[in-house]
């Protein structure tokens, strides 16, 4: 059996009620049970019907589920026209409870259509405009059934239409509204629920009226009219609850204007609420389940009767048959609901929301697990539900700690059985209820709540021995054990008196509470996240907040009076600029308060040990700290939430911001104006202002493949990788890189109608060009600008677009590395750029004037007169840069040239730009003026293609002629008897056929004999031979020579060629006696030199045999030399007979000669 099959709700009871939408239901009215708090609420209303200047404004205040919307809808159907049929309902119902006061209401509204009736539901909006609408919807509706609609209705009509409505100007169509009733109505009825709306935004909007409008409808209502106003506000709580944290001006005025309205507590007893409750339970019970329902009813009513537990004066038989229809609920769970949920329904957790509820041990849930109908839903099942799904929301702060008491005893009760954990949470929830419903834990109560006595009484003295719960004796009741001594509110009071008056939007920044607001419109379709960052001032330090740079920033000026309103108007909104919106909060004063007690909590909490070692006050302060965090949250989160709270302005502008959606959407309008030239990049890799170290390095990929692969299809990027995706997002899809006539890719410029709005970024890049022709610049410059409104372009895209804008404009632009002109860009370049762009710069290269003469002089040089062919001036740059850097070291070191050469190369060297070389330096070098961009005399360039092609002439010719020069020295030098030029492989073997075997004759391993040597290989060729005999003789490769180091080479091959000679005499002797001597012999060349004598030599060559005569004749020779005092005078000797000896011999042989010629 499952009670499911035999019990129901009946959802009219259930579910919540809107006058607005409810307000047709006949349904609802039928369903209506006028309570003794209605019927009374009624009777005073009947006794104003006939009254002159008396109140005829009602609040009516009660928590959610009191019955207030259901009252408010039975009662506009009372007033209203008898021929409805849900107003014939009203009386019926009304009939059948109080037959006088129907007839009351009957005679009110005899002989007219009733009342017009005014339902209004709060919204957190001006209530003006609420009303305003209200009005017009209650008065078509009205007159829909009445007849010819009065013009007034066109009037309200038309001012629903207006943006701003005044006061007076509602009050007086209400009045012209009243006028027009008279004539077939009785009045006009304004129900104006969830009334604490409207309160709460007045609160937070200063100068919004609405309790100023509050003010005249009350005053309205007095007079006794033939149509009469009555007004009734439903609300949860009293005007000073919502007026809290308004300043105390304020709170007086709402105080003297909820003096105008009639106070009625919409509380119901508890016995009431039962009756109502009982109503809502529908079931097909047999009669024997009802008898046997009844009779366990009554003897738990008897039970409570006796303990004076039974609501009210009711009889225990009457009380049986209450809860017997209020079946499954335990009896003590019957009575416990109405108080428990009054002191939750703060929270909306409403008695008829439980009925309703399918949530864990919600009404619903607990019926699905009961299969008999000797089991009960009971109190402990009900304590579940509560704490499950409503924890910490009890706002009276003496029941709250006793919840935080209970709670805490069952965590410290652990893993308990579980009948001794659900008797803990009876006996706790009896001692939170017990004292206002009347009752309290006594051992009969807390024994008729368990089915079995033995095992409460069991359940009950193990508590008492765990010290978790005590008996006492005096009141006969079982208590949760109270464990706690500290006082939470007067500590959080201290504090908060500690603290003083803090500065409120320093200390918000402190707590950071609200996040980027990213503007989502304009992050999607620009594909590029932007967002404004928040930021808490005053009246009194928004000067503190400065500028931001190109930071978008939502500013939030917080208010607490209406002076403050006035100076955040004219003083802070002009103060800030276009990249800051900002919002006037006028709940700062509330702001000041939640944030003021979180402060004032977390000093209990650092301030106050004893909150570690007592259980109990930690949790309760553990809740009243979540409680004021979520308060404190909620209020800052509904500045973006729902900012129509706030007044916002832009450029000192207001702007009319309705709900967040709307807040979005001028979010996004302030970015389109802000960056409305900003591109639209479609790749989230390089899309942002600090790539990861993978989209890094896949942008570096792309950036070689440009640098390389620009002529190829997608760059020739094979399959997919990271890079490939960059590529057709920035350069494929943008139309940067596209396929020319000529079928080739290239890289070109953005159309100005460029979808991807690439036009107003590339030509801010190339008016920054035009900047650099006078003096080159860096990327680094622009940086700034492209980063800021109204481009936004992102840091990762910059090198890419510069990249780009470069290479399409590439001969027109110079490229400069530390200052130093880089002619070709390398890979290596373009890894240095990416890393650090400061130590590069641009500069833009034009021609005009003279300069474009200039220009065409060098472009014959260089390529001829070919009219098809493309030349700007890097083409002209280039190749002469080229030209002098491949040169010779010899050529650019070597003072053999003429003075125009020389200075052409210093002018290379010392150049800044192309631009400063070709018309300036080049010009100056070849005899010619510095070309002014200005100038047009052509004259003066007159000649200078013949000067130039004279100088690139001799610097290229220059090591060639050097070349040449040397092998004629060669051939001087080693072939004296040759006068004609000769060839390098003629005059190689030519020198090889001469001096062929003369090493063996010298010993000069380090000079003559490698000197041979080298003159005498045969293996290399012609050019690398002479090129080896030239860094033999100059000690390094010839190109590398210096002018000295060619005279060096020049003074060795001189001394080598005279050495030379006396190798081949002693070579010529050697020959000419070795088939003469048949012994071995030795020869020696001596040679003398005196001044202003010619020279005198001889070969001697000494025959073996006469070796010993010699060597016996030089002894003696020697002893006559030891008798000189010195080595001077011994050479001296020997040098002076040497010398007249051999100038004799000369002088005899030249006589001997002569007399053979003359003989």
């Amino acid at each position: 059996m499952k009670l499911t099959d035999y019990i129901d709700i009946d959802t009219v009871y259930t579910r919540s009620i809107n006058i607005e939408r409810d307000s047709d239901s006949d349904e609802i009215v039928k369903a209506y049970i006028p309570t003794s708090r209605a019927v009374n609420t009624l009777y005073r209303i009947s006794d104003t019907f006939d009254q002159v200047n008396t109140p005829r404004s009602w609040a009516l205040i009660g928590p959610y589920g009191s019955g207030k919307s259901s009252f408010a809808v039975f009662l506009s159907h009372l007033m209203n026209n008898i021929d409805k049929s849900a107003t014939k309902s009203a009386y019926e119902v009304l009939n059948r409870v109080d037959n006088d006061l129907c007839g009351k209401f009957k005679d009110h509204i005899q002989d007219t259509k009733g009342y017009v009736p005014i339902l209004i539901t709060g919204a957190p909006e001006p209530l003006g405009n609420r009303f305003l609408s209200g009005m017009y919807d209650a008065t078509q509706k009205y007159w829909n059934t009445v007849g010819r609609k009065p013009l007034v209705i066109n009037k309200i009509k038309d001012k629903l239409s207006q943006i701003t409505i005044t006061t007076a100007e509602i009050i007086e169509l209400l009045e012209e509204l009243q006028e027009a009733v008279k004539k077939t109505g009785s009045g006009i009825i304004i129900i104006l629920d969830e009334f604490g709306k409207f309160l709460e935004y007045e609160a937070r909007h200063y100068g919004a009226n609405d309790i100023y409008l509050l003010q005249l409808l009350s005053e309205l209502a007095v007079t006794k009219s033939n149509a009469n106003l009555f007004i009734f506000t439903l609300m949860h709580q009293g005007f000073e609850e919502y007026a809290r944290g308004l300043s105390r001006t304020l709170r007086n005025e709402w105080s003297k204007i909820q003096g105008r309205f009639e106070t009625v507590p919409f509380l119901e007893s508890t016995e009431q609420t039962i009756h109502i409750l009982s109503k809502a339970f529908v079931n097909n019970f047999s009669e024997e389940q009802k008898n046997s329902i009844y009779e366990l009813c009554l003897k738990v009513a008897t039970v409570l009767s006796k303990e004076d537990a039974l609501p009210g004066s009711i009889e225990p038989n009457k009380a049986a048959d209450l809860f017997a229809k209020c079946y499954p609920l335990h009896p003590v769970s019957t009575i416990l609901l109405p108080v428990l949920c009054q002191k939750m329904a703060q929270n909306e957790r409403t008695l008829f929301s439980y009925l309703g509820s399918r949530e864990s041990f919600g009404f619903k849930d607990s019926l699905s697990k009961l299969e008999s109908t000797d089991e009960w839903i009971l109190p402990w099942q009900i304590y579940e539900y509560f704490i499950q799904n409503q924890p910490g929301v009890i706002t009276d702060p003496i029941a709250h700690r006793r919840w935080a008491e209970v709670v805490t005893a069952v965590e410290r009760l652990g893993d308990a059985p579980s009948k001794d954990i659900q008797m803990l949470k009876t006996i706790g929830l009896l001692n939170i209820i017990g004292a206002q419903a009347g009752f309290k834990a006594s051992k009969k109560i807390v024994e008729s709540c368990s089915s079995n006595k033995k095992a409460a009484t069991i359940a009950t003295k193990s508590l008492i021995e765990r010290s978790v719960v005590q008996f006492r004796k005096f009141s006969n009741e079982f208590r949760v054990w109270q464990g706690s001594d500290f006082d939470l509110e007067l500590a959080v009071q201290d504090e908060m008196g500690q603290i003083g008056r803090f500065d409120l939007p320093e200390t918000l920044e402190t707590l950071n509470p609200l996040q980027p607001i990213v503007a989502h419109r304009h992050t999607i379709e620009k594909v590029t996240l932007r967002y404004f960052v928040p930021f808490f001032v005053d009246v009194n330090n928004y000067k503190m907040l400065k500028p931001k740079g190109n930071q978008q920033r939502l500013i939030f000026c917080l208010t607490e009076t209406a002076d403050e309103i006035e100076l955040a108007k004219n003083d802070v909104i002009p103060y800030f600029e276009e990249f800051d919106m900002i919002a006037i909060c006028s709940n700062g004063d509330q702001l000041r308060q939640a944030v003021g007690e979180v402060l004032a909590l977390k000093r209990v909490e650092q301030n106050c040990p004893e909150l570690n070692t007592d259980p109990i006050a930690n949790r309760e302060f553990k809740n009243r700290l979540f409680a004021a965090e979520i308060f404190q949250d909620n209020l800052l989160s509904a500045l973006i939430e729902s900012p129509q709270i706030s007044h916002w302005y832009w450029r000192t502008k207001k702007i009319s911001i309705s709900n967040k959606r709307g807040l979005q959407q001028q979010l996004s309008t302030i970015l389109d104006s802000i960056y409305s030239k900003s591109p639209i990049i479609k790749n989230e890799l390089i899309n942002r202002e600090k790539p990861s170290a993978q989209a890094a390095a896949a942008r570096n990929k792309l950036v070689f493949a440009m640098l390389h692969n620009i002529e190829k299809e997608e760059l020739g990027i094979e399959k997919f990788p990271a890079e490939k995706g960059i590529y057709k997002s920035f350069l494929r899809a943008t139309g940067l890189h596209q396929l020319n006539g000529d079928n080739n890719w290239e890289l070109v410029p953005p159309k100005k109608n460029n979808p991807y709005n690439l036009y107003p970024v590339w030509m801010c890049i190339q008016d920054f060009l035009e900047t650099t022709q006078k003096t080159p610049k860096s990327f680094i410059e622009l940086n700034e600008i492209l980063l800021a409104p109204p481009y936004g372009v992102k840091a990762g895209v910059l090198p890419l677009l510069y990249l780009t804008v470069f290479l399409c404009k590439q001969n027109d632009l110079a490229f400069y590395e530390n200052g130093i002109y880089t002619p070709y860009i390398t890979d290596q370049h373009i890894e240095r750029f990416m890393k650090r762009p400061d130590f590069f710069t641009i500069q833009l290269l034009k021609i005009s004037g003279i300069r474009a003469s200039l220009f065409n002089s060098y472009s014959k040089v260089l390529y001829g007169d070919n009219p098809n062919r493309k030349i700007n001036l890097l083409s002209i740059a280039r190749p002469l840069a080229k030209f002098v850097a491949e040169l010779e070291e010899y050529t650019k070191q070597t003072n053999r040239l003429s003075d125009s050469s020389q200075k052409a190369l210093k002018a290379f060297d010392l150049a800044n730009s192309p631009a400063d070389l070709l018309f300036n330096r080049l010009p100056k070098a070849c005899s010619f003026p510095e070309i002014d961009p200005d100038e047009t005399n052509k004259n003066k360039i007159k000649g200078f293609t013949n000067a130039l092609i004279s100088v690139i002439k001799e610097l290229r010719d220059a090591y060639t002629k050097m070349l040449e020069e040397f092998a004629g020295l060669l051939s001087y030098s080693l072939l004296p008897d040759y006068n004609e030029k000769l060839e390098l492989s003629k005059l190689r073997s030519k020198i090889q056929a001469r001096y062929e075997g003369l090493e063996n004759f010298t010993v000069d391993s380090a000079g003559l004999r490698p000197f041979v040597v080298q003159i005498t290989e045969k293996e290399a060729d012609d050019k690398v031979w002479f090129s080896r005999l030239l860094l033999f003789l100059g000690e390094k490769t010839s190109n590398k020579w210096s002018d000295i180091d060619r005279d060096n080479a020049v003074l060795r091959l001189t001394g080598f060629s005279k050495r030379l000679i006396d190798l081949r005499i002693i070579q010529g002797h050697f020959i000419k006696n070795k088939a003469k001597f048949k012994d071995s012999f030795e020869i020696i060349r001596l040679r003398s030199m005196r001044y202003g004598k010619t020279d005198n030599d001889e070969v001697i060559t000494i025959e073996h045999s006469e070796k010993e005569y010699i060597d016996n004749q030089k002894e003696h020779f020697y002893s006559l030399l030891s008798q000189l005092n010195s080595d001077k005078s011994r050479i001296a000797i020997l040098a002076d007979i040497l010398d007249e000896y051999l100038t004799e011999k000369k002088q005899k042989s030249d006589s001997e000669k002569n007399k053979v010629s003359n003989g």
